[in-house]
């Protein structure tokens, strides 16, 4: 975070606001969700603004000759491959919408076009040849620092912005713990003892409910931050 506040070539401007927070994937490995906002940037459906999203977002793999660091990085965190959550909601398409669709130049579609539901509801539709129908959307100098997957992408509206942010921000437990711990206050409940006990027993019965990796831990033992904002 420091370099990027610190750096305005980062993302052509200053990062003048920002958001973070770190998820554990299946309560295990951790992974980073954020939002920056640029100072003064320019609108995106101007030419300007094209360019602003072509320096940022980048779908292209580079030839081996051209940049062999960043295409042993595109080819090893940024090439997609289908797994089990790729049809977690539908049984029909992957639901991250791969392959993407190609197109000749980077361009801002209607939230009523079709192009916009075939971009998975992006508003962007980035510069894509078919041999990077399957890259994931990147930042080339931020992939070479974190040296991990990414995907990167522009944030068309407030109300997207904060749809983002209040998803993870209040991101629930897996389903079988909320039943679980439902049961158990139920039962606690029944029980004949005064309102404090109750609440007590209630509080132990979600710390020993809640799923903790071990990376979690980790994180937590060392006051790793977790979260951020400006």
């Amino acid at each position: 975070m420091k370099f990027i506040k610190n750096n305005d070539e980062v993302f052509g401007g200053k990062v003048t606001d920002h958001w973070w927070r770190i998820e554990f994937q299946n309560r295990g490995s951790p992974h980073l969700h954020m939002v920056v906002w640029i100072e003064n940037h320019s609108e995106f459906d101007t030419e300007e603004g094209k360019l602003l999203l072509d320096r940022n977002c980048c779908c292209k793999i580079p030839t081996e000759e051209e940049d062999p660091e960043l295409y042993e990085l595109v080819k090893k965190c940024q090439i997609h491959r289908h797994t089990q959550t790729c049809i977690k909601n539908t049984s029909v398409r992957c639901r991250f919408n791969f392959p993407r669709q190609e197109c000749d130049e980077t361009r801002i579609v209607s939230h009523s076009s079709d192009d916009f539901l075939r971009n998975g509801g992006r508003i962007c539709l980035l510069k894509r040849r078919k041999e990077d129908a399957w890259v994931n959307n990147f930042h080339p100098q931020l992939l070479r620092l974190w040296t991990g997957n990414m995907d990167i992408q522009p944030c068309g509206s407030n109300e997207a912005i904060a749809y983002y942010i209040a998803k993870y921000l209040s991101k629930a437990e897996p389903e079988g713990v909320h039943s679980g711990i439902a049961q158990a206050i139920q039962q606690i409940q029944r029980e004949e003892s005064d309102i404090s006990r109750k609440m007590f027993r209630i509080c132990m019965k979600i710390l020993h409910e809640r799923q903790v990796s071990a990376a979690e831990c980790a994180y937590r033992l060392c006051h790793i931050p977790l979260r951020d904002s400006s």
